[in-house]
Order: structure tokens, then C-alpha cells, then sequence
């Protein structure tokens, strides 16, 4: 019985070990960042005010009501000496009085030049000018987390390298200690193997170090503990069908950023004409409802009391205000010219950062299949190497060459996968398709 508890326990143990090292896959890593991304959250907070500010009232179409009530209490010393027949004399201490007054009133914009009607319109801009905020963060955020999550797969491969690399170290170290041994090699050249082995090892140690720094921005990006640990199974794979025309034209009505922008001139148009119909007389409707009582120890009238309702219609009409209207005017024009010259730059940037980048990701491309030769004639002569080296046939220098050289050749194939996916990644921002083929990947 004893013995069958103890294989429960471990059974239970290792389930426990494997939950906690749980794959993170890229589908897996997006869907969290989506969800606990604190800028995500932000921009998300940002988008519901403007939804709020959207209402008919906010933009002035509907009445304005209020109520006021007044309660004063006085105590004043009074002496009066009245212009009448018998000069009548009076001489109050203390003399109290009272004042009471209770009233609602509502006042009603019914044509102020329209202005209200491009409030409104101008609300319901910068609405859609917050979603399309809410996507540039989540694009932003979607592109960091491939970029870090590809990090961690970088730094991977380079620790695969570097331990395979470390086990040829190994071996060499060994294969030298035995011929040192039976007086084949001198101690000199046993010496040597271990100091190159403790320098591969020094190479792997950081190397484990920048995986763990990738862990850490990974884990902050995705709002999680960052010492938590991270394991993700996803290779470095690459789209290699990207074309150049199609990012031009998908970026030209896509782009976030692009259409926040016109959006944000639509904006600009609607405040020159909201400025614009100050130029036109306010017409209002008000109506209200008050009641008033006042008492007095002294004066001809000891209660007075009020009440009743009110009504009328107003008008008014902005004649001069030292031209302040004018400046307003011209600058909200100066505004649209801004907002166009900065569409036109944004454009512009668009074209030449697609261009960059898509030169970029092509002779990545290109790198990757001329790398891909070099590692496998680096790995053939590494192999010779080891061979020639066991049989006594080349010297330690000749196969720590070998050695570098595929370390280096296949560095340079990881680089260059890393590089064309940067740029692929990138590619997909600027043309406003990564959400497209990330959000569901």
C-alpha cells in the first residue's frame, strides 16, 4: 500500500512539473498580450471616454436644466429716522431677517450657425480616430511580442550551437587526454583543448544569460511575472511570397496610422467650421419656475412672498471681441494645412520605410541560401577534421579552425533567418496586415 502511494505522489509530482512548464506557443503568447498588455489597456480606456464624449448632448442638442435654492439668515442693529409728519424714530437691536428662494430653469440652443451639428460629426470622428488608435497599439504590441518571442527562439538556436560546439570541445579535450596519456601528445597540447573547452563554456554561459533577458521582455510584454519561466517549441519559419507592389498598395488603405491621420483632417475641417458658426446669431428657449419668501423685522413690508413661472426666447449675436474670432479662424485653417502636410510626409515615409525594409527582407533572403551552403561545407570540413584529428593525421589548430568556422557559418544562417523575420514582421506593420495574419495565427 505503501509502495502505491508512493507511485500516486510521483505521478502527481511529475503532472505538477509539467504544468509548470507548460509550451508557450506564438498563438498562445499573442492572445495574452492582446488581453493583459497594460498599453493595450490603456488605448482600450482611451477608446470608451471618446465613445462616451459621442452623445447629443455633449454636442449641445439637448436643453440644459437646473435647480437653486437659497436660504439667508440676518441679525443686523437698525436705527431709522423716517421723513414723515410725526419724525417717527426707530431703534432696533438685533433686528432679524429672513430670505428664502427655490427655482428650476431650463434653457434650450435651438440654432447656434449649426455649430452643434459638426460637434456632433466631429465626436463621431474622433470615435473612429480611437479605434484606429486602439489597432496602432495593437499592432505595436503584436509586433513586439514577435520580435521578442523570435528572440527567445534566436537565442535557442545560438545555445544549440554553442553546446553542439562545446561537445566537440569535449571530445577533442578527451580524444588529447588520451594521447597525452599513452605519449602520444604532449601535455602542452591537453592544455590547450581544456582551454578551449572553458572558453566554449564561457560562450555558452552568456549566451544562456541573453535567453534569460529575452525571457524577462517576453514575460513584461505579456503582463506576467517576468521571472516566470518561458519554453516555446516554434522555429524561426519565414513567408517568403511577400511582394513589394502589394505592401505599397495594402499600406496606402490599411495603414493605421495612415487612416488615424485622415481621420484627424476630417477633424481639422470640422473645427474650422464649429469656429466658423460663432459668426452666427444663438437663438435659445428658456423657461423656469420660482418661488421667494423674505421676512423683516424692520421696513415697510414684514413678508413677502413669490412664485411663479417664467418664459421667453433669447438672441444674441457676436458683434466684435477684438478679432479673436478671425484668429481663431485662420489658425483652425493653419491646423488643416498641418494635418495635410502631415499625410503627405506620413505617405511618403510609408513608400520609403516599406522600400527599405522589403530590400532588407529580400537579401535576407538571399543570405539565408548562400548561409545554408557555407554550413554544409563548414560542417563536411569540421567532420574531416575531427576524423583526421583522432587519427593523428592534423594538427589541434586545424580542427579548432574547422570548429569555428561552422560555429560561425551557422551563426550567420540563424542571423539571417532572425534578420529576414524582423523585416517580414515589419513589412506586415506598415502595410496594416499583421493583425490579419497574427491575431488568428
Amino acid at each position: 500500500m505503501k509502495k502505491f502511494a508512493g507511485f500516486i505522489t510521483g505521478l502527481l509530482l511529475f503532472w505538477s512539473g509539467c504544468n509548470a512548464q507548460d509550451v508557450l506557443s506564438l498563438s498562445e503568447a499573442i492572445k495574452v498580450a492582446l488581453e493583459n498588455n497594460f498599453a493595450i489597456k490603456i488605448a482600450a480606456n482611451q477608446k470608451a471616454i471618446s465613445e462616451n464624449n459621442y452623445t447629443l448632448g455633449n454636442a449641445g442638442f439637448l436643453p440644459i436644466a437646473g435647480a437653486t435654492s437659497i436660504q439667508n439668515f440676518a441679525s443686523n442693529d437698525t436705527y431709522q429716522e423716517r421723513n414723515d409728519a410725526n419724525k417717527t424714530i426707530i431703534d432696533i437691536k438685533g433686528a432679524e431677517s429672513q430670505q428664502f428662494n427655490v427655482g428650476t430653469a431650463v434653457n434650450w440652443v435651438i440654432f447656434d450657425g449649426l455649430g452643434m451639428f459638426r460637434t456632433h460629426e466631429r465626436l463621431s470622428e474622433q470615435q473612429q480616430s480611437s479605434n484606429y488608435q486602439l489597432k496602432i497599439t495593437m499592432e505595436n504590441t503584436i509586433s513586439d511580442v514577435l520580435t521578442i518571442y523570435y528572440s527567445v527562439a534566436l537565442e535557442n538556436e545560438r545555445i544549440k550551437v554553442l553546446n553542439n560546439s562545446l561537445q566537440l570541445s569535449e571530445r577533442r579535450t578527451d580524444i588529447a587526454k588520451n594521447k597525452y596519456e599513452i605519449g602520444k601528445a604532449s601535455k602542452m597540447e591537453y592544455l590547450a583543448a581544456q582551454v578551449d573547452y572553458n572558453s566554449d563554456k564561457t560562450l555558452l554561459i552568456n549566451q544562456e544569460q541573453l535567453l534569460y533577458q529575452a525571457k524577462v521582455d517576453l514575460n513584461r510584454l505579456l503582463a506576467r511575472e517576468v521571472a516566470a519561466e518561458v519554453i516555446i517549441n516554434d522555429t524561426i519559419t519565414i513567408n517568403e511570397s511577400l511582394l513589394l507592389e502589394a505592401l505599397l498598395e495594402s499600406a496606402n488603405l490599411k495603414n493605421p496610422l495612415l487612416l488615424k491621420s485622415q481621420r484627424d483632417l476630417n477633424i481639422a475641417h470640422l473645427q474650422l467650421r464649429e469656429i466658423k458658426s460663432e459668426r452666427s446669431p444663438m437663438v435659445s428657449l428658456n423657461s423656469g419656475y420660482s418661488k421667494g419668501r423674505n421676512s423683516s423685522q424692520v421696513g415697510f413690508s414684514a413678508l413677502t412672498q413669490t412664485s411663479g413661472f417664467y418664459y421667453g426666447i433669447s438672441a444674441s449675436l457676436n458683434l466684435f471681441n477684438g478679432f479673436n474670432l478671425n484668429r481663431r479662424i485662420e489658425n483652425a485653417r493653419i491646423q488643416t494645412q498641418i494635418v495635410n502636410h502631415t499625410i503627405d510626409d506620413l505617405k511618403l515615409s510609408l513608400q520609403a520605410d516599406i522600400n527599405k525594409m522589403y530590400n532588407k527582407y529580400t537579401t535576407s533572403l538571399d543570405l539565408i541560401n548562400i548561409e545554408r551552403q557555407n554550413l554544409g561545407v563548414a560542417k563536411e570540413n569540421e567532420n574531416i577534421a575531427l576524423d583526421r584529428y583522432t587519427l593523428g593525421n592534423s594538427t589541434p589548430l586545424e580542427l579548432r579552425e574547422a570548429q569555428i568556422n561552422a560555429v560561425a557559418a551557422e551563426s550567420r544562417l540563424i542571423n539571417a533567418a532572425f534578420s529576414t523575420k524582423l523585416a517580414e514582421i515589419e513589412l506586415l506593420r506598415l502595410s496594416g496586415r499583421l493583425i490579419e495574419s497574427y491575431s488568428n495565427p
